[in-house]
């Protein structure tokens, strides 16, 4: 009885605003087209294996045109950006728009193949572009500084 007057109010029923009593009539028709697509893909699907293989078929192939020229989550671990992020237990999404450094500014975060270790992908934060000097070492115990290169992802310092 309670539940059903929840869902339908009645209108004899004293609320100190009118407007409640339209926002929960319309609460059922809102949950009603929420589960429209849900009805459709039963009656569209069920009993259809073939349409259904496929419609999976299409959904994991955009999902990894999504995954791989879209965005990403990666997990993020290690003290090198500290404060901004955790030394583990972060992630962080990457948009693949700028690909091979286009608009890429100072500040940034970008994830790229490790020179180090082959087929591992690190993220780090830009410290500098091309031409820019940059602090070699923490700052306090040397002020030595270098001069980015273009070619010093490639590992050829």
């Amino acid at each position: 009885m309670f539940l059903s007057a929840l869902w339908h109010p009645s209108p004899s029923r004293d609320f100190n605003n009118n407007n409640n009593v339209l926002e929960n009539q319309h609460a059922m028709p809102l949950l009603t087209r929420f589960l429209l697509p849900f009805k459709y893909a039963k009656e569209r699907y069920a009993g259809h294996p073939l349409r259904l293989s496929i419609a999976a078929l299409k959904t994991i192939l955009l999902a990894h045109v999504f995954w791989k020229y879209g965005y990403a989550i990666a997990p993020l671990q290690g003290p090198s950006m500290l404060p901004t992020f955790e030394v583990t237990g972060d992630s962080v999404i990457i948009s693949r728009y700028y690909r091979r450094g286009r608009e890429v500014k100072v500040g940034d975060v970008v994830s790229f193949d490790s020179v180090v270790e082959p087929g591992e992908s690190v993220i780090e934060r830009v410290l500098g572009l091309q031409g820019d000097y940059v602090m070699r070492d923490t700052p306090g115990t040397t002020e030595s500084m270098i001069q980015v290169r273009d070619d010093w992802n490639s590992g050829r310092l």
